[in-house]
């Protein structure tokens, strides 16, 4: 009663208060430098604002911004206020342990005296060994597993790779990591790739179309130009249908884009790194390797499709890499009724990724989450009933 008594006596009045944001953008256009024997670090900034309240789209409201300097490019916010962003999914690539090489996982190829070995958690590729000195020998690697690119999304090649930089006295040692659309390990038919190259004391980023290569010196970088030594170091490649982005230590050093023609016919590569001795050379420079590996730059998967068959034939449901889901038997099969899958086009002699006997099969469906690198191609025979097939 009191109380009561009280607030109408002395009303209490409660006042909002507004409520003020610091918002701060930060550009910064130079290096990080280093103030000598003292060991502080510090940066330039272009530019610094630290007023905003309002509301978006209303004076003096101020918008935020993630910026990347190097890439010149600023972060994606969605219609709906959610910041885009992507997780990378590693498609090829396995680590080298235990002293030996998992040819699950890798091909290799040597001429003459050309040497790959594994020790100490890292791949070593010898042009030519240190015991024979035969000339004009090599040595590579490339993944048994194809990338696959799917559009809307980068890919990236990762390699964490150290050199020998000392000159021949005789001849050309050239090495190059990076990327490749080569079926095999032969060093005289390349076709498509971008790349690492250092030959003869130089370093170079190039693509090859067609077995035509574009290569682009260190002068002629329009990013940092790195420095190479007999040290470990991060090489990048960021590519889509477009172009590709080159990285030293995650560093920009070049930007290659096209202009009217194409600087590679496919984005479906292997990862690859080769040794190469020519013209007399018995160089014994190494190229080391922690990792080599391709990443998506995006969703692990994409909406599947789906196929039905009912009838005994041939069918060839995708060219080039995909992933396969499952086959779903909807009826079952006559006697000696069966469906094989194989990792291929037009071809029913390798690869086969499964066989199944639709006779003996129930009804349902039969998970198989298998990637193909070549294509999706089924074959039906006998009564088999009908299926439906679903992949990417």
């Amino acid at each position: 009663m009191i109380l009561s008594l009280l607030l109408v006596l002395f009303p209490i009045t409660i006042q909002a208060q507004e409520v003020r944001h610091e918002i701060v953008r930060a550009e910064q256009k130079g290096n990080w430098s280093v103030s000598p024997g003292t060991g502080v670090y510090s940066m330039s900034l272009d530019r610094v604002t630290t007023k905003g309240d309002g509301a978006p789209g209303s004076d003096p409201y101020i918008y935020t911004e993630i910026y990347d300097g190097q890439e010149n490019k600023e972060v994606q916010v969605s219609p709906i206020k959610e910041l885009r962003v992507v997780t990378g999914h590693r498609l090829v690539g396995a680590t080298f342990n235990n002293g030996f090489l998992d040819y699950n996982f890798w091909s290799t190829g040597t001429i003459t005296s050309g040497e790959v070995s594994v020790a100490s958690g890292s791949l070593c590729l010898h042009a030519s060994s240190s015991t024979t000195g035969a000339i004009n020998g090599s040595a590579t690697i490339q993944s048994n597993r194809i990338a696959r690119f799917v559009s809307g999304s980068a890919n990236e090649f990762r390699g964490v790779v150290r050199i020998s930089t000392a000159i021949p006295t005789t001849g050309t040692n050239d090495m190059r990591w990076g990327l490749s659309d080569a079926s095999g390990v032969s060093t005289t038919t390349l076709n498509n790739g971008f790349y690492f190259r250092y030959s003869n004391g130089a370093l170079y980023v190039g693509a090859r179309l067609d077995g035509v290569e574009t290569n682009i010196a260190t002068t002629s970088f329009n990013g940092t130009k790195p420095t190479i030594d007999g040290n470990y170091h991060r090489y990048q490649i960021v590519y889509t249908n477009l172009g590709a982005t080159f990285y030293f230590d995650d560093k920009m050093v070049h930007r290659l884009s096209p202009t009217v023609v194409s600087l590679t016919s496919t984005v479906n590569f292997r990862a690859r790194a080769q040794n190469v001795n020519s013209s007399g050379s018995n160089s014994d420079n190494h190229l080391e390797a922690k990792v080599l590996t391709i990443l998506r730059l995006g969703s692990e998967s994409t909406t599947p499709v789906k196929k039905y068959i009912g009838t005994a034939g041939s069918y060839l449901l995708k060219f080039g890499p995909g992933f396969f889901h499952h086959i779903t038997l909807n009826d079952t099969g006559a006697v000696n009724s069966s469906i094989a899958v194989y990792d291929s086009t037009f071809t029913s002699t390798a690869n086969l990724i499964g066989n199944l006997n639709t006779y003996k099969t129930g009804i349902g469906s039969i998970d198989y989450d298998a990637p193909f690198d070549n294509g999706l191609f089924i074959v039906g025979t006998g009564t088999f009933g009908n299926i439906t097939v679903v992949y990417e």
